[in-house]
C-alpha cells in the first residue's frame, strides 16, 4: 500500500481564545505524520537482502533467521509475564537472542 506522504510533516494550528476579557493566542501541535509504512517496507527489503546473503540483522523475525541460517542446534526459552525470550544456539559458537519472536541481539565467535 502506498502512502500519500513521503516526508515527515507537522501540522500546527493557531487559535484565539477569549478568557476573562483578554485574548490569548494558542498554538497547538496537532500531530506529526510520518511515513511509517514506507519505513517498514525499507526495513523488510533490507532484511530480505540479508537473508539472501545468509546474514542476520537486528529486527529480523524468527522465520527470517531460520531462512538465513536454518534451524538452531539448540533453543532455550524464558517465559515471563507478557514476554517470551529465546536463545538460539548455532554451530561455531553463534547465538541469536529473540524477544517475542524478533531478533534483539546476535553473538558470534570469530
Amino acid at each position: 500500500m502506498k502512502t500519500r506522504m513521503s516526508n515527515t510533516r507537522a501540522l500546527i494550528l493557531a487559535s484565539i481564545a477569549i478568557i476573562g476579557g483578554g485574548v490569548i493566542l494558542c498554538w497547538m501541535l496537532l500531530g506529526v505524520v510520518e511515513s511509517n509504512e514506507q519505513d517498514e517496507a525499507q526495513r523488510k527489503d533490507a532484511r530480505s537482502a540479508a537473508v539472501e546473503k545468509r546474514q542476520l540483522m537486528i529486527g529480523m523475525t524468527a522465520a527470517e533467521v531460520e531462512r538465513a541460517w536454518g534451524k538452531p542446534k539448540r533453543r532455550s526459552t524464558t517465559l515471563t509475564a507478557g514476554s517470551r525470550s529465546e536463545q538460539w544456539v548455532y554451530d561455531g559458537g553463534s547465538y541469536v537472542y529473540l524477544d517475542n519472536g524478533v531478533v534483539r541481539a546476535i553473538s558470534q565467535d570469530r
